[in-house]
């Protein structure tokens, strides 16, 4: 037995599209996959607020830093996308529907 006592792992990412982000998130989903898949689980990539939100609230600037961090998750066949902890509705929205755009 593996000792995963989950339904899915969570792929521990990084938030960003820098190429030294993008390949961390890779290995992450690497070894979740690794994790999870043997013991019958699915694997998670999760995003949450930016940086970038409060500075100036443009939206294409946000959804377009989520879909780098997206897209990693896309290229890795993650299993489902986890949104969690944003202190502003607005924000959490415009993740949501950059999801839905590449999904």
């Amino acid at each position: 037995s593996s000792g995963i006592n989950a339904e899915y792992g969570q792929a521990f990412t990084s938030s960003g599209g820098q190429k030294g982000v993008v390949a961390i998130n890779e290995e992450a989903c690497k070894i979740a996959k690794g994790i999870a898949y043997p013991a019958g689980g699915l694997v998670a990539g999760c995003i949450c607020e930016t940086s970038l939100y409060l500075p100036d609230k443009k939206k294409e600037v946000v959804k377009g830093q989520v879909k780098k961090q997206l897209e990693v998750f896309k290229d890795q066949e993650v299993d489902l996308i986890i949104c969690e902890y944003y202190e502003h509705v607005e924000e959490a929205e415009w993740h949501v529907e950059a999801v839905k755009d590449l999904w």
